[in-house]
């Protein structure tokens, strides 16, 4: 039951994320316009590729999922309670 609610969670802010982007594509111009993205376009297919844009947002979400485990020790620093919460 947990697996199926964690699936569920994860859909939803993903779906968030995505109409966040959609809508806010004229202050994020730059995603997928770095250097280092390859776009491919031949008659009749388009491949792209966005290595760097890829690598900045993994960067981000890094220090994001680092922070986030920072403040949970600092607000759970009992062993006990953090697995209750896991």
């Amino acid at each position: 039951m947990k697996t199926i609610a964690r699936i569920i969670g994860s859909a939803v802010t993903m779906t968030i994320v995505g109409l966040g982007l959609r809508l806010l594509t004229k202050r994020l111009s730059w995603y997928g316009n770095l250097p280092g993205d390859i776009r491919i376009v031949s008659s009749g297919s388009k491949v792209y590729l966005p290595f760097t844009t890829l690598f900045i947002l993994n960067i981000g979400f890094s220090l994001l999922m680092r922070l986030l485990d920072a403040l949970a020790r600092f607000a759970l620093p009992n062993r006990r309670m953090r697995a209750r919460y896991a």
